[in-house]
C-alpha cells in the first residue's frame, strides 16, 4: 500500500494533523542543519536555538511514541517556550546589528541608525522560525482527540458516576 493511498484513507482532521507534524519536523531539521552550516555556536546564547529545536523534536517524539493527554500537554508547554524564545533571538540579532553599526559609523543616530540596524547583516527575523515551529506544534495539538478523552474522564459528572459505580 502506497503512502498516498494511506493518506486517502485518513479523515481530514487526521490528515491535516499529520501534515502539520510533517511541516514542523521539516522546519526543525532544516533549521538545525542551517544553524550548523553557518557555525551558529560562537557564544553560549547561540546554542539556545539548538536547545529549543532539540526540545521541540523530543516533545514531538514523545507524542508520536506515547500519544496521550500528558505528552500532548508537555508538547504544548514546550511549544510555547520555543515560540517565545524566538523573541530572544530577534533581540540578539538586533543588538548584534546595532553594535556593528556603532563600530562602522559611530556618529549615526536616530532613524538612520534604526533603519541600518534593521537591514543589518545578521537576519533580524531568522529566529522567527522558532515561533513558526512553536505555532505548528500548538496547531498540531489543538483539539487533539486525546486531550478531549482526558477532559471527558475528569468531568465532575463522570467522576461522580465512577464513585457511585465503585460503591463510594
Amino acid at each position: 500500500m502506497s503512502l498516498f493511498s494511506q493518506f486517502q484513507k485518513l479523515e481530514t482532521t487526521q490528515l491535516m494533523r499529520r501534515l502539520i507534524l510533517l511541516l514542523a519536523l521539516i522546519g526543525i531539521v532544516a533549521t538545525f542543519a542551517e544553524l550548523l552550516l553557518i557555525g551558529h555556536s560562537k557564544s553560549p546564547i547561540q546554542w539556545l536555538p539548538f536547545l529549543m529545536l532539540g526540545s521541540a523534536a523530543a516533545s514531538f517524539a514523545l507524542v508520536i511514541l506515547y500519544p496521550n493527554a500528558l505528552t500532548l500537554r508537555i508538547l504544548q508547554l514546550v511549544m510555547v517556550i520555543v515560540a517565545l524564545s524566538s523573541a530572544i533571538g530577534v533581540y540578539e540579532h538586533f543588538m548584534g546589528n546595532l553594535e556593528f553599526q556603532h563600530e562602522i559609523k559611530p556618529n549615526l543616530a536616530g532613524w538612520s541608525l534604526i533603519w541600518k540596524t534593521l537591514k543589518g547583516g545578521v537576519p533580524l527575523l531568522a529566529p522567527g522560525i522558532l515561533f513558526q515551529v512553536g505555532l505548528l506544534g500548538l496547531l498540531f495539538s489543538f483539539r487533539h482527540p486525546d486531550l478531549k478523552t482526558a477532559r471527558t474522564k475528569l468531568e465532575p459528572s463522570n467522576l461522580l458516576l465512577s464513585n457511585i459505580q465503585k460503591g463510594n
